[in-house]
């Protein structure tokens, strides 16, 4: 079993989600894979947008129940903006639902720089 199927099971047991696991194993191969042990494990993409600029999207983004705190958010975090910065990204953001919605989630995204902006989107 490879990362991608190993985390796409502990998410999918855990938020109790129908993962779409074809996009998982599609989008992959072009991200940047980021384990942190056994506690947490993210997906960036990195690569330029329209304007040529190069941005990293977080694709997936997962922290076991246990390690949902601030300093192992934090590290996984830091060392997903390392990954971006390596990768000549200028900017980072979420392209992932963040499925456990808490609360305490968007309070360590803020407490990290990360604002919540705008995005046009429209619910069919």
């Amino acid at each position: 079993m490879d990362k991608v199927e190993k985390w796409t099971e502990i998410v999918k047991e855990d938020l109790d989600l129908d993962i779409n696991y074809d996009y998982v194993k599609t989008i992959a191969p072009l991200c940047s894979q980021i384990e942190v042990m056994d506690k947490g494990y993210c997906l960036l993409l990195c690569s330029n947008n329209m304007v040529n600029k190069k941005v990293g999207m977080i694709v997936s983004f997962y922290l076991k129940p246990e390690f949902r705190n601030y300093k192992e958010f934090k590290n996984l975090l830091s060392i997903v903006e390392t990954t971006a910065k390596e990768n000549g990204c200028k900017s980072i953001s979420f392209g992932c639902e963040i499925s456990y919605n808490d609360e305490q989630i968007y309070k360590m995204l803020d407490r990290c720089g990360y604002k919540d902006v705008a995005s046009v989107r429209k619910e069919l």
